[in-house]
């Protein structure tokens, strides 16, 4: 792939999961492999997972620099089920049941 300019519709911008982190901007440590990731499937509407080990804040309080980064594969439902095994308590609703996982 040849790529133009300082940026391309392939390359892929990440954002945190938390309410806290979804307005700062994240990005990628210039010497980590994922510096640069491109969307090698845009026509999939599912979303891909990127995993930090250590996550700092920049200078501006408004970035959030991953290190040590992995591209989890892009599986339809896989942000969902990581939240769900992370969280401490989690409500499932669909219909008129309720279930309580705790």
């Amino acid at each position: 792939i040849r790529l133009k300019g300082p940026f391309n519709p392939l390359e892929v911008s990440y954002c945190g999961l938390t309410n806290v982190d979804r307005c700062k901007c994240v990005k990628i440590e210039r010497d980590s492999v994922n510096s640069v990731s491109l969307n090698a499937q845009p026509q999939d509407s599912y979303n891909s997972m990127l995993v930090a080990a250590s996550v700092g804040v920049g200078q501006s309080n408004r970035d959030l620099i991953a290190r040590s980064t992995t591209l989890l594969p892009k599986i339809r439902g896989l942000p969902s089920i990581v939240c769900l095994l992370f969280s401490p308590f989690a409500e499932i609703r669909f219909g008129a049941f309720y279930f309580f996982i705790n």
